[in-house]
Formats: C-alpha cells, sequence, structure tokens
C-alpha cells in the first residue's frame, strides 16, 4: 500500500518588506509583516521504497533549489531506503511575485537594494540610471536615498526632431530639396534613434539607386519603412484579397477625409509592409500632448472604417479577418476613455481599476480591479456602446459616398499607392460627376 500525503502550500501577502542587510554567506536579512491568503498550490507527497527524490508538476525552478527536494534529501539520512515523489500542482501564477522568492527579477533587485543601501554617506559615489520602461520600476528603488531624483524625457518635439535631424545629417550628401523642417513635421512620435535610422535608410536607398544624393523621395519611402516595415512585392497575394484589401484601406482612408477631427491623411497603399497587407497613413500636423473627446470618437470611427468597408461590399457573411488590429485599438480607446478619461455620461468623471506597479517584482497583473462585478458590467456595456455607436456612423458615411469608395478602390488596385493629393482628386472627380449627374 501507497503512503500518499497531499498538502496545501498557501501563499502570503507580504504588508512590508524591508532588506536590512547581508549575511556572510550572501543571504539577505529581512525584516517583513505578511499576511497568509487562501490562494495556494498544492503539493503531493508519495513515500517511494528506492532512494530517489523524483519533483513533478507546474514548476520551473531547478531541482538543486527547490526547498522541498532538499529537505527531502536531509530526512534520507533517517531513512536512507527510502525515497519520495513530489507532484506540484500551482494555481499561484509562476513570476507573478508570489512564488516564494525563486523569481530571478526579486533576486536582482534585492541585491541591487541591499547594494544601494550599503554605501557610506561619506563615499562619493552618484548612482545614475536610465530606463524606458519607469512604469514597471518597483516603489522601493525609488525612494529618498535611492534613484530620489527623476528626470523626464519625452519623446522630441518638432524643434527637437530638426535639431537631432541636422546632427544625422552632418556627414551625409543631402540634396538640395531636402527640407529637414518639414520632414520633422512629418515624423510625429518619432525617438532620436528612430531618426537615425530614419536617415541610414534614406542613404541605403540612395545607394541602392546608384544616387549620388539623398533625395526626398528617399526620405519618404524610408518613413513609410521605419514606421510600417519593409515592402514585400515578392508576397504572393490573390486577386480576391488584393481587391477586399483595396477596398479595406480606402474605408480608412475616405473617412481620414470626410471626419472633421482625424489626422491628414499621408498615404493609402495596398503594398503588403510587414506583418499588413495594406496600410493607411496619416501625419498629424502638430505633436499631440492631450486629445479631445470628439478626436478620439473620430480615431474609432475611422478605424472601423476598414471593417465597414468589407460589410458594405461583400456582406456580413464574408468580413475577413484583417481587421483584428483594427478592433482590438478601438476597444483600447473606448475602454480608456470609460475607465481613464471620464468620457461616459453613464460612468461619470471617474476612473475604474488602478495599473499595477510592481511587474519588475514578477507580477502578472497589469490592473487591479477596484470595483464591483456589477460596474464591470456596466463599464463593458458603455465600451460597446462607444464601438457600436461609432461602426454605425462609419457605415452610414460610407454607404453615403459607396460610389467614391468603389472609384477610388478601383484607382488604388491599379496604382497600388495614392498619396493625399491624388487620393482629393479622385474624390474632387466624384464630386463632380455627382453634380452634372
Amino acid at each position: 500500500m501507497k503512503c500518499c500525503l497531499n498538502l496545501p502550500a498557501p501563499a502570503k501577502l507580504n504588508l512590508f518588506l524591508h532588506v536590512i542587510g547581508r549575511k556572510p554567506d550572501g543571504m539577505h536579512l529581512l525584516e517583513s509583516v505578511f499576511s497568509m491568503i487562501d490562494l495556494c498550490d498544492y503539493l503531493d507527497f508519495e513515500v517511494l521504497d528506492e532512494p530517489k527524490i523524483i519533483r513533478e508538476g507546474d514548476i520551473s525552478w531547478a531541482l538543486g533549489k527547490d526547498l522541498c527536494c532538499r529537505a527531502a534529501k536531509l530526512m534520507q539520512q533517517f531513512a536512507p531506503h527510502r525515497g519520495v515523489r513530489i507532484t506540484v500542482r500551482k494555481n499561484i501564477p509562476d513570476g507573478a511575485g508570489m512564488g516564494g522568492g525563486h523569481d530571478e527579477r526579486e533576486q536582482t533587485l534585492n541585491q541591487l537594494l541591499v547594494e544601494m543601501d550599503g554605501f557610506d554617506e561619506n563615499t562619493n559615489i552618484i548612482v545614475i540610471a536610465a530606463t524606458n520602461r519607469p512604469d514597471i520600476l518597483d516603489n522601493a528603488l525609488l525612494r529618498p536615498g535611492r534613484f530620489d531624483r527623476q528626470i523626464v524625457i519625452n519623446k522630441p518635439d518638432i524643434l527637437g526632431r530638426e535639431q537631432i535631424l541636422n546632427v544625422h545629417a552632418k556627414n551625409k550628401p543631402l540634396d538640395k530639396e531636402v527640407e529637414l523642417k518639414l520632414l520633422a513635421k512629418r515624423t510625429p512620435g518619432f525617438t532620436g534613434a528612430d531618426l537615425q535610422n530614419l536617415l541610414n535608410e534614406a542613404a541605403l536607398l540612395a545607394a541602392r539607386y546608384d544616387q549620388k544624393t539623398i533625395t526626398m523621395a528617399n526620405l519618404e519611402e524610408a518613413i513609410d519603412k521605419v514606421m510600417a516595415g519593409p515592402e514585400k512585392k515578392s508576397r504572393i497575394i490573390s486577386d480576391e484579397e488584393k481587391e477586399n484589401t483595396a477596398y479595406h484601406e480606402v474605408g480608412h482612408a475616405l473617412l481620414a477625409k470626410l471626419l472633421k477631427n482625424t489626422d491628414p491623411l499621408h498615404k493609402v497603399s495596398i503594398i503588403p509592409r510587414g506583418m499588413a497587407l495594406g496600410i493607411t497613413m496619416t501625419l498629424p500636423e502638430k505633436d499631440h500632448l492631450t486629445m479631445k473627446k470628439s478626436q478620439l470618437l473620430d480615431m474609432i470611427t475611422m478605424t472601423l472604417g476598414g471593417r465597414v468597408a468589407e460589410e458594405i461590399v461583400y456582406g456580413k457573411d464574408s468580413i475577413t479577418t484583417g481587421a483584428s488590429n483594427d478592433l482590438e485599438k478601438v476597444t483600447s480607446m473606448a475602454r480608456n476613455m470609460v475607465t481613464k478619461y471620464g468620457m461616459s455620461e453613464k460612468m461619470g468623471n471617474m476612473a475604474y481599476g488602478k495599473d499595477e506597479q510592481h511587474i519588475f517584482m514578477g507580477r502578472d497583473f497589469g490592473v487591479r480591479r477596484d470595483f464591483s462585478e456589477e460596474i464591470a458590467a456596466e463599464i463593458d456595456k458603455e465600451v460597446k456602446k462607444i464601438v457600436d455607436e461609432r461602426y454605425e456612423m462609419a457605415k452610414t458615411l460610407l454607404l453615403e459616398n459607396r460610389d467614391m469608395l468603389e472609384y477610388i478602390s478601383k484607382n488604388l488596385l491599379d496604382k497600388e499607392t495614392l498619396d493625399e493629393k491624388e487620393f482629393v482628386e479622385l474624390m474632387e472627380k466624384v464630386k463632380s460627376e455627382r453634380e452634372n449627374a
């Protein structure tokens, strides 16, 4: 008869945890107050008639670091001919900051805190660190005495982008027609690294075309490459998919021109780039530091234009998976409007949910819910309401301009790429035909 034992391994919630020193063996001295919680893993122990220690189940750390296995090894001195099979059944997410200190990120953080606290006040050492993810830093790092002064370096504005472009363009043969000020205007949201990459890509294009100078056309092409990825003209696309992509992208582009609060259209293309079969590019006239409700609503409407165009042309049963990324974007925008920006009349001027601030410690939970299930259901209703209303608006606008949708899509199929000037000319031609009809 087998001897088996099943035991819960409950998690604890640290109310506070201070690293107060380090022992000679390298282990940390901790000061902690904690509370046990109901969430737990389960350990199954089966005694074996042979001197083996076997561990099974949902575990990630090495056998030699497993405290249960180490304890079993020590107990073997009292029963050298016996062994044990240890099975772990996990309910607590591995690496969620509740795994008993096995997470390497937690160990790294604790070691860093010990080292920083070990500096003598008279030691002339200044610790400087940089990160592009300040949102995931543990609060213990940012308290006074550690990294207590923070300098925020935002993405460059239009003047900053122009200055960065001037730096990276010094040793590059630019054509006389190139205007770096205009280029800075067309690259909102670009970082310094993006701008450096932009000029390098343009230089490569100029070399590929056997040009002696870098032209504005090279730079325009480089912008597209940096923003959306390289062209993949070799990708084989069926005529049906190509036509569908044309209607999809023109649906986006047409709404960008018809709506009042969207960024100006820059280009629409059905040449595959990156993972996309086509792309509609809009460029803001100035850097956006804040967004109005009307802007967000029109942005949602424009983003839904691709799916709406597919439905209008092919019917509900023939819509494709091409709108998956669009739907993710509009859902995120609508949810932020309701939960973060207070732009829902029903939910009021309140923020719902709090971003988790301890991802460095291994937590997998992005947002902590601080509201009831009833409120969660109301939030979902409001999000759906916003998306549904903007979908119907997009549908109304595209149905009213079905002739434009058809005509421009056919031209896009022939040319594969239309810039704003060409797009507007096609729109005006359809308007002229309407008036003369």
